[in-house]
């Protein structure tokens, strides 16, 4: 046998193979494809477990898949497989996931189209979980330091149209990231310190001259999350595209506050998060769409990021579900104003990366600046060690390896991850399924199984 044919025979002899149309045969039992030679060209079918067919047939010699940027054409009557003039030779199609392989002739290897190796584990990992966690698309991809080792989609955005890893989604909690760096760039200008009190704003708030802007970030000052009380809940489910103001949101949160008296426990509350966002627009006179943009997504070049006051979406959207209300439906139009300055921002994962080495690396901030947002000030307090800790708007995880931010946001769950020692960027959005259990962080299962394939303690 043809050793080609060999070392492909051994490494893909798992396929599965679906019976031929007529007038089609299959190569053997062995390869999932088949081919014919009808009018007067060779077409070829790839035939993975679920659902993709990728065909060369008629009378061209050329195609280009719908998710490649690239003609590939077949060799001959001889090899029923397509061809490429690089050193990546051969493409078959693989598994259950429907993700496409290469034989590159040059080293031996197999791997994911135009991917390395280590980036097709990655994404062969992506689609595992997809299918495990029952979620309708993932989207993620890693960075060592400023370069791509992997970007990728898994999935559909809806049924029969697959997702892109360059569609936008709701990002939810980085919100708060880019929001806690344009308040320590108002320290940096002098605009404010860290340990001043709040009554200096907002003098009616419960504790007002006790609860400190550190507080607030690090989420000690006392308030309650107003997402988790009943009043809340029952008027953001009666209608999920009502908007609302931050001061509604902010009174929800003190209905019940204090919880603890201020600096003496933890609890992440979504409430702190907006009392800051109304204090920058009060100090700057700006609203904070303009202050993000103009601090953090214009200096960063997020070409793809934008600050939403409503339900509109721009750009091309990865649609996200969920089954919050008991039915499974399309969740991407629900008025992200219930968050606030807490996660109102749409981005794509590419625009996510650029600003999570930004925010890991302070490049937007001061060193000092940079030091106070990572600094273990919760450590024995409520649940925080030293292993595992609140900063400011972040967790520091894997005994202070890794800055953490994990939004769970209407039918997205996700993760954005910054390696503190060597640069590696996770960057994790995921949307949920019919049969997912939107009680259970799945973006957050992903994010622990790429730092566990690279390596890494998370």
């Amino acid at each position: 046998m043809h050793k080609t044919l060999l070392t492909l025979s051994l490494l893909f002899s798992f396929f599965s193979i679906i019976k031929a149309e007529s007038g089609w045969f299959h190569v053997g039992p062995e390869y999932p494809w088949v081919w014919s030679n009808s009018a007067n060209a060779w077409n070829y079918v790839f035939v993975p477990a679920e659902g993709l067919e990728i065909q060369l047939n008629g009378e061209g010699d050329s195609l280009t898949f719908p998710f490649l940027e690239t003609d590939w054409v077949y060799v001959n009557s001889e090899f029923p497989w397509m061809w490429s003039s690089a050193d990546i030779s051969l493409m078959l199609a693989n598994q259950p996931q429907g993700l496409v392989w290469t034989y590159n002739t040059a080293n031996d290897q197999v791997e994911l189209w135009g991917h390395s190796l280590e980036g097709s584990k990655i994404v062969e990992k992506l689609a595992e979980l997809r299918v495990e966690f029952g979620l309708t698309a993932v989207v993620a991809g890693v960075w060592s330091g400023i370069d791509e080792v992997v970007t990728a989609a898994v999935g559909e955005t809806v049924t029969d149209f697959p997702a892109e890893k360059t569609m936008l989604y709701r990002v939810g909690g980085v919100c708060i990231n880019m929001l806690i760096t344009v308040m320590l760039q108002g320290v940096d200008n002098g605009d404010f310190a860290l340990d001043d009190t709040i009554d200096q704003w907002l003098p009616d708030l419960v504790n007002a001259d006790k609860v400190t802007l550190r507080m607030l970030a690090n989420c000690t000052a006392g308030y309650d999350d107003y997402v988790f009380t009943k009043a809340f809940d029952d008027a953001f489910f009666a209608n999920v595209f009502r908007g609302f103001t931050a001061d509604e949101l902010i009174d929800f949160g003190m209905a019940h506050s204090p919880t603890y008296e201020p600096g003496t426990d933890w609890h992440y509350s979504h409430t702190t998060f907006v009392v800051i966002g109304k204090i920058l627009s009060m100090v700057y006179n700006k609203p904070v769409s303009q202050l993000l943009e103009e601090q953090v997504f214009e200096p960063l070049g997020l070409t793809n990021t934008y600050y939403v006051t409503g339900p509109e979406f721009p750009g091309q959207p990865l649609h996200g579900f969920t089954t919050e209300r008991e039915i499974f439906e399309d969740s991407t139009f629900w008025n992200p104003s219930w968050t606030s300055y807490t996660g109102s921002v749409v981005s794509s994962a590419i625009d996510v990366s650029r600003f999570a080495r930004a925010w890991g690396t302070g490049e937007l901030i001061s060193q000092s600046s940079f030091e106070q947002m990572i600094a273990p000030t919760t450590v024995g307090i409520g649940p925080n060690t030293a292993s595992r800790y609140y900063a400011l708007g972040m967790g520091v995880v894997g005994d202070g390896e890794w800055l953490l931010q994990n939004p769970n946001f209407g039918g997205y769950q996700g993760a954005m991850a910054y390696n503190l020692e060597d640069g590696t960027t996770i960057v994790v959005s995921c949307t949920l399924g019919q049969n997912s259990d939107f009680t259970v962080h799945h973006g957050m299962e992903i994010y622990n199984a790429l730092v566990e394939l690279l390596g890494s303690d998370g």
